[in-house]
């Protein structure tokens, strides 16, 4: 599940709203949904996760999904 899917179930318009919420900045959050960052750190994942409600682990979930959806993109 993408990351802006998750939030927008968990109540939030934007990423920008999740950002300020979960005090990350919103390029780390974008880098997440891209799949562009692969490795955050554990404080930032609790954050997130703080955040929306969810467990890290729902978050190290999200970033698994974003991370294989860029690398189909690169194969095709």
């Amino acid at each position: 599940m993408k990351l802006s899917k998750l939030a927008r179930e968990k109540g939030f318009t934007s990423m920008y709203q999740l950002s300020k919420k979960a005090h990350v900045g919103v390029s780390t959050l974008s880098e997440i949904e891209n799949g562009i960052r692969m490795d955050i750190r554990l404080n930032t994942a609790v954050k997130i996760a703080h955040a929306l409600g969810v467990s890290v682990e729902k978050i190290n979930l999200c970033i698994g999904d974003a991370v294989e959806d860029e690398n189909k993109k690169s194969y095709y």
